[in-house]
């Protein structure tokens, strides 16, 4: 926990203008800060994590090239949907391994889309067998998995929203019955990002739990729109949980679930931080959706989802740890059973 001087932002308004100083009010010496209790590099690597971290040197820097080039490879484009396309020949097997008893929701996307599926089937985690190092830092690094579990609970809770995307997304799949009576269903990936009710839900769901806390540390003495100083060496907070359920942003009903939501609401960014703001937003953010939205689809088509006790309940949001950026399932276990549909 930081000592000293500490601010804490709950306007949208100030949290943009915050965002427009990257160099006077800087989020990397925090991400060097703490990369090395997250991974544990050695005190080499650490010293390079370190190194010219605002770029103020000619010589390059670790953070900022290794996140430019993220940026570069993960953009809207080719490299994103080559990337996206690859991802789905992954997840579809894990996917595939929930039906068939497999061991979890957030352990299917992780290894479904970290591209490291060799490291053991998903059968055999859980079993008493320690995770390899890789899975540990895998599981810590995409919080997207949390994304993805809390996507596919509002969808599969909801039937009228279940049966929409399902009909929404019968236009992009292409149905093939072949010699032996077999039918198969290829999905085209590239276009679920058009289904306007399950980009929303996905939306609505990182509203609702995409509520951590975006941290800078201040290098400068800065006043900031005309009127708030602030002093050099202070650390700075902005809790998403702040601007995302503010009623004159998103209306009376800001603490209901709304699966239809984002259909029609337009938040500035700076209203709706689900991937971060400014310099510093998420890298991987057209990845993470592609990836979410891709498990979410192939789960609609697949599967029929239900509580293994029968009784359907919300596990709950674990606000606890505020450093998430997205908030974990309150309940530790949530059983629910993948039964494959008919046909």
């Amino acid at each position: 926990m930081p000592t000293g001087r500490i601010y804490v932002v709950n306007s949208p308004d100030l949290a943009a203008s915050i965002e427009r100083h990257p160099l006077k009010i800087a989020f990397r010496q925090v991400e060097a800060l703490f990369s090395g209790r997250s991974v544990g590099p050695s005190p080499f690597a650490a010293k390079i994590l370190a190194t010219n971290i605002q770029s103020e040197e000619k010589h390059g820097s670790f953070l900022r090239d290794s996140v430019s080039n993220v940026h570069a490879t993960l953009k809207p484009g080719g490299k994103l949907m080559e990337t996206t396309r690859a991802m789905a020949k992954l997840l579809v097997p894990a996917i595939k391994e929930l039906g068939e008893g497999g061991s979890g929701l957030r352990l299917c996307l992780t290894l479904g889309t970290s591209g490291h599926q060799s490291i053991g089937r998903l059968s055999d985690f859980g079993r008493g067998q320690s995770p390899p190092r890789y899975f540990q830092f895998a599981r810590s690094r995409f919080q997207y998995t949390s994304h993805g579990i809390w996507t596919v609970f509002h969808i599969f809770s909801d039937t009228k929203v279940l049966n929409e995307i399902r009909a929404a997304l019968t236009p992009f799949l292409k149905i093939e019955e072949k010699i032996t009576g077999t039918v198969t269903y290829e999905l085209d990936v590239g276009r679920v990002r058009e289904i306007p009710i399950l980009r929303s839900t996905m939306q609505e769901a990182l509203r609702h739990c995409a509520n951590g806390t975006r941290t800078r540390i201040v290098l400068e003495d800065i006043m900031l729109n005309d009127g708030y100083l602030l002093k050099k060496a202070a650390f700075l907070f902005m809790p998403n949980r702040s601007y995302h359920f503010d009623a004159s942003i998103c209306g009376s009903n800001v603490d209901e679930f709304d699966a239809r939501r984002f259909i029609i609401f337009k938040p500035l960014d700076s209203a709706f931080r689900e991937f971060g703001g400014g310099l510093e937003r998420c890298a991987g953010r057209f990845f993470a959706t592609n990836a979410v939205l891709t498990l979410c689809a192939v789960l609609a088509v697949r599967f029929d989802v239900e509580p293994a006790g029968g009784m359907r309940i919300n596990p709950g949001v674990d606000d606890r740890d505020m450093a998430l950026m997205v908030q974990q399932p309150r309940a530790k276990k949530f059983l629910v059973k993948f039964i494959p549909r008919a046909g």
